[in-house]
């Protein structure tokens, strides 16, 4: 999927409603755009949080963990700059609220464009929570190689402990393995 593409298109599109609309529409509707703004950039902070899987390391493929590291340090960056995107719509909104009570001389020209700003941030910031959704389901793969790869090395340590246990008991009965 090509989210360039996908970004550039929904900040089109928000711009575009959003001044089309005008400030009007924007402050009529500010509490529940905060709170849909508001709940994206508590979605991120929670997904802030999310640790690495608990494995023992040793047992890991040394390049399924590089891959699993980088993808999480990739996945990072972008929680980042989508909480400030995020932080910056949340104070964009204000701003539109301010402005529809000054009594300045060109509020409507002032507030077109601060509300078409608001809407090319909502379009980013929700191409952005796309984005993070499909780089979460990439995390998700990568740390599913990295789990079967440790079980794998589990598994291969236990037979290797059985076959040993066989050879010794072979060796006591002093039968020579082939």
């Amino acid at each position: 999927m090509n989210f360039l593409a996908l970004s550039v298109i929904l900040m089109f599109l928000g711009g575009f409603a959003l001044g089309s609309a005008g400030s009007d529409f924007v402050v009529h509707n500010i509490s529940a755009l905060l709170s849909v703004v508001s709940i994206m950039a508590a979605a991120i902070l929670v997904r802030l949080n999310r640790g690495v899987p608990s494995v023992d390391w040793k047992s890991v493929a040394p390049d399924y963990l590089s891959n699993l590291l980088d993808g999480i340090e990739k996945i990072t960056r972008a929680y980042v700059i989508t909480f400030i995107v995020a932080l910056v719509c949340i104070g964009t909104i204000f701003a539109v609220g301010l402005i529809d009570g000054s009594q300045m001389v060109y509020k409507a020209q002032v507030a077109f464009a601060i509300t078409s700003i608001f809407g090319i941030l909502f379009g980013l910031l929700s191409s952005r929570m796309v984005y993070i959704i499909w780089l979460d389901l990439d995390i998700v793969r990568l740390q599913r190689a990295v789990i079967m790869s440790a079980a794998e090395n589990v598994e291969v340590e236990q037979q290797k402990q059985i076959a040993y246990k066989k050879i010794d008991a072979m060796e006591k009965v002093r039968i020579t393995p082939l």
